[in-house]
């Protein structure tokens, strides 16, 4: 079993190791690590669950695109959801938008 610490690390890489983003080497210890563990093991197959379903929504929306937060991509837009005002900044040349309360502010976002 592994240690709290390389238990942390490994969870923290669940993400990167679903969207392919980790060495050959990282993978392998990946791998490893969740033959062991249950936890991991649940937490990467509803991270696989909740891409499909992101996927297969977007799907029938007709693209990414095309969701319901678009509309209120303008000054003073507000959250579908929850009505908070939503953040804006540049990050890598684009302009974005979200919602502060259900997304931390993202680090490398400029105003």
């Amino acid at each position: 079993m592994s240690s709290g610490t390389e238990h942390r690390e490994f969870s923290e890489s669940l993400a990167a190791y679903a969207l392919g983003a980790l060495s050959e080497l990282e993978a392998r210890g990946f791998e490893r690590h969740t033959a062991v563990c249950p936890e991991c093991r649940d937490e990467l197959d509803e991270l696989r669950r909740a891409t499909r379903r992101a996927i297969r929504n977007a799907i029938r929306r007709g693209g990414a695109h095309t969701g319901e937060l678009n509309p209120e991509r303008q000054a003073e837009g507000r959250c579908p959801r929850c009505g908070t005002e939503l953040s804006r900044a540049r990050i890598g040349g684009r302009t974005t938008y979200w919602c502060p309360e259900h997304q931390p502010d993202a680090s490398g976002a400029s105003s």
